[in-house]
């Protein structure tokens, strides 16, 4: 039987990022949670539906591929090698409608980069997919290192993500991995946060731009920005923006040891990484640097009239106008949490 896990949401990319849907209409996390909710009855050995969208666990029989394919599982991701199987499950799976695709890890020693990377790129959290080996073990190690690959968690994330994905047999060859890699460098992490958040919020801000114009892309900014630190933000690091002039008073206003900082940043010195109100921080400059940006932060009297009414009804005391092309905006700031 298939189980259901609590995983660390800051390390599962899956679709509960959305905003709500309207009363009485689907979002895409719906469709996906009918379409895998039977799941829980196929048989997998140490199976668990991590996700909407994944499904991990031992070597299924023909029946639960079958089974499965019902449900809505429309990927199936195999990490053991040939010689291992008793069936063409490659073939099974592709009569069944499926794609199929095998990343062989056998034992420790095909946890290699090649096999993260490949984990990794296969994964799509708009498909639902399985990823098996024999038992869970291999699945857990590989997810555990991909965690720190990819998702730049730390030590104890990147384990708990490994044990979440069954990872047992194999915990000490993957800790001794995890112990050894430089990605739990505190500049490196914070610099990969910044980035993940930069480019789903320029995502976020495009699809909005697109469908409802630059008011729409104001709303974007207020709730999803917020929404998408929050995400952003583990157990050992958190994720925020400041502002030189201040928007959301609520979330960017800034320390006067952070105005400081802010102050110091230019465009060949983007990048601050020290301790900032007694807390070991990056502060990463954000500048106007496409004529876009001036839409919503240029000078009051460039602005449209619909962009104008839309920042005076969000933002009754706006300061974040009047800027030019170069100018530094604020920061996207990572602090490392304080152990209680």
């Amino acid at each position: 039987m298939i189980r259901r896990a609590l995983m660390l949401s800051s390390l599962v990319l899956v679709t509960g990022c959305e905003k709500p849907a309207p009363p009485g209409e689907q979002t895409q996390a719906d469709v996906h949670a009918a379409e895998v909710a039977a799941l829980v009855s196929a048989p997998i050995p140490g199976g668990t539906v991590i996700s909407p969208t994944l499904v991990i666990g031992g070597q299924p029989t023909k029946a639960a591929l079958e089974e499965l394919a019902t449900q809505g599982l429309k990927h199936v991701i195999n990490l053991r090698t040939p010689s291992e199987l008793d069936f063409d499950e490659e073939k099974v799976v592709k009569e069944l409608k499926m794609s199929y695709q095998m990343i062989p890890v056998p034992g420790a020693k095909g946890l290699t980069e090649s096999a993260i990377d490949d984990l990794h790129a296969a994964l799509n959290p708009e498909v639902p997919t399985l990823v098996h080996c024999a038992s869970g073990n291999r699945v857990g190690a590989l997810f555990a290192l991909r965690a720190q690959r990819h998702l730049d968690a730390n030590f104890d994330e990147a384990l708990a993500t490994g044990v979440a994905h069954g990872l047992k047999g194999l915990k000490g060859a993957v800790s001794e991995r995890l112990h050894a890699s430089p990605k739990d460098n505190f500049p490196e992490r914070a610099s990969a946060r910044v980035t993940r958040f930069k480019e789903a919020l320029s995502r976020e801000l495009g699809a909005a731009i697109k469908a409802e114009g630059l008011a729409g892309a104001i709303d974007v900014c207020a709730q999803r920005a917020p929404a998408l630190s929050r995400e952003l933000s583990t157990e050992t690091l958190s994720l925020r923006r400041v502002g030189t002039r201040v928007r959301n008073s609520e979330t960017n206003t800034p320390s006067e040891a952070m105005r400081k900082v802010l102050k110091g940043l230019s465009k060949g010195a983007s990048v601050y990484v020290g301790t900032v109100d007694d807390t070991q921080a990056a502060v990463h400059g954000l500048f106007i640097d496409k004529p876009l940006c001036l839409s919503c932060h240029g000078p009051q009297d460039t602005l449209a009239k619909p962009v104008l009414e839309a920042l005076k009804a969000r933002y009754p005391d706006d300061e974040a106008t009047g800027y030019a092309m170069g100018d530094l905006r604020g920061a996207i700031v990572v602090e490392r949490r304080r152990a209680p």
